[in-house]
């Protein structure tokens, strides 16, 4: 599995380059030597949820982008696989394809499994659960987490919830500060197979918007990490740095993203890149 920290290269919606935060987002890249690129043809922001999911660095999921979010908003809905064709990647070998409704957002990669919410049971119905949990580890060739949906959060993606940092240890959200009873269930899943390490902001006044921090942006050894201009972000900051000692860890304003429900990890597709 090619997890983040062993990505070299990263894509953006063309569309992002209309919001106040791109700027930021493009002298952090620019100032960590990170190469990105803009997908042409989309139709929002949210490229993380619609692109193939990279298994190895010349194989490619290709899965069905139709989440229950969007059955309304049909006008929203990206063809993934036709802004991955555009790319001319030469040096794919094989797209693995599925019928599996998926949004990638809902996939955290491991280097040994892969982590989603049991939302991922609701969109899929028509599949009992240990068949849907069968065929899933056949696609990604490793085994299947499943952690409770925060039903906060209506899109039901595990990139909201928690994160992979590499040898077998996962970055859960500040989900003690706010909702302990919850954060002992998903501490009790996740501790079977993985160390885990949570955020927390002991502050007098939290910001409603300080679940964003877990969704940052990493390509290979640089952290793109959520700005709110509010409290949290020097306990963030403090404990990113402490997390990534090697790596480049810049934080960047996010105030034009996190109202629209997504952050750093959302509105962006990183992948390991041969060419480079």
């Amino acid at each position: 599995m090619v997890t983040d920290f062993r990505t070299n290269t990263v894509f953006f919606s063309a569309w992002l380059t209309r919001l106040k935060c791109w700027q930021e987002i493009q002298f952090a890249l620019e100032q960590s030597h990170i190469p990105y690129g803009l997908l042409t043809d989309t139709r929002d922001y949210w490229v993380r949820d619609f692109m193939p999911i990279q298994l190895s660095p010349v194989s490619y999921l290709q899965y069905v982008y139709d989440p229950d979010y969007l059955r309304g908003s049909v006008v929203y809905r990206t063809d993934g696989a036709m802004c991955f064709e555009k790319l001319g990647f030469s040096n794919v070998k094989v797209i693995k394809k599925t019928d599996i409704i998926l949004d990638g957002g809902n996939v955290i990669k491991c280097d040994d499994s892969v982590i989603m919410t049991d939302k991922v049971f609701r969109e899929n119905r028509n599949y009992d659960k240990i068949t849907l949990i069968n065929k899933l580890e056949r696609c990604f060739g490793v085994e299947l987490v499943v952690i409770p949906w925060d039903c906060n959060e209506r899109y039901g993606h595990a990139d909201g919830m928690v994160r992979y940092l590499g040898d077998g240890c996962v970055l859960l959200s500040n989900y003690g500060d706010i909702d302990p009873t919850f954060a002992e269930k998903l501490l009790r899943i996740l501790s079977r197979r993985y160390e885990v390490t949570e955020l927390r902001f002991s502050v007098k006044k939290p910001s409603p918007y300080n679940w964003a921090y877990i969704n940052y942006l990493q390509v290979g050894k640089a952290v793109l990490l959520p700005k709110l201009d509010v409290e949290e972000d020097e306990l963030a900051y403090e404990q990113f740095h402490a997390l990534f000692p090697q790596a480049f860890v810049c934080q960047v304003g996010v105030g034009s993203l996190v109202r629209r429900g997504g952050v750093l990890n959302c509105v962006s597709w990183t992948i390991y890149n041969q060419l480079n």
